[in-house]
């Protein structure tokens, strides 16, 4: 479900084009051209995460911020900077474990503590995740609404809550979420979006859907969280220095 998000910054309302990034787009636009002449029915195997396709996948996930009534539109950069108190509510504590499990990997990934805690016990950085009956989610949300949502809010680009509601039916959407709720406004999708290229942030039924974080979301993981993108960056200044970063990563 495409993430709702207020944030009380206009860092990234007039995000200036630089002409450094056409050979980039461009480069970005040749690559998706040559995956749609893939046979019919060919599957090909998960790439290594570097050079443009690694920077196309960083901007559109975390850069580009989905609308449910539109395409996406260019973004800022929006993570945490603090420690994170998740708190689990209605069926939320059942999932403990699993949730445990995501929570260490994206402290690991981000250098941003995320643990689990008891609402009274936490008035700073939250997420809240509810875990609900599915009928309740079709009866707040409709037949054809949500599965699963989650809305973030911030100020300046850092988040300070996050508000997750996940079907029962559907808890396998929790890395998925998970990742809306870090910073990551918008979904995978479009001729990139293959099994080469796969991604939790992918739709379901997509065939770049994996069953837990690949190697791109990783690598966007840790790069949204690298602490020279500084949260409020405009879009053009985050890509160009997620450029420079790979670049050297590739070479180190």
């Amino acid at each position: 479900m495409d993430p709702p998000y207020r944030d009380d910054d206009a860092a990234g309302a007039a995000a200036r084009r630089r002409k450094p990034w056409l050979a980039m787009l461009a480069a970005g636009s040749a690559l998706a051209f040559l995956l749609t002449q893939v046979p019919l029915g060919a599957v090909l195997p998960p790439r290594a995460p570097t050079g443009p396709e690694a920077l196309h996948f960083f901007d559109h996930v975390a850069l580009m911020r989905g609308q449910r009534n539109g395409p996406a539109r260019p973004g800022h950069v929006r993570k945490w900077t603090g420690p994170v108190a998740v708190f689990l509510h209605d069926e939320a504590p059942r999932h403990a474990a699993e949730v445990s499990r995501i929570l260490a990997l994206l402290t690991r990934w981000t250098g941003v503590p995320f643990h689990l805690a008891k609402p009274a016990t936490w008035s700073r950085n939250r997420i809240h995740l509810h875990i609900l009956p599915h009928q309740v989610m079709v009866d707040r949300y409709g037949p054809e609404g949500a599965l699963c949502m989650t809305s973030t809010f911030g100020n300046g680009g850092v988040l300070h809550t996050a508000w997750m509601e996940v079907s029962a039916r559907y808890v396998d959407c929790l890395e998925h979420e998970m990742m809306h709720a870090i910073g990551f406004d918008n979904h995978w999708t479009g001729p990139m979006a293959t099994p080469a290229m796969p991604s939790v942030l992918a739709p379901r039924y997509s065939p770049a859907r994996p069953r837990h974080y690949s190697r791109f979301d990783e690598m966007a993981i840790r790069l949204l969280y690298d602490p020279r993108l500084v949260a409020g960056m405009p879009r053009p200044e985050a890509l160009g220095l997620a450029r420079r970063i790979l670049i050297k990563r590739i070479e180190a």
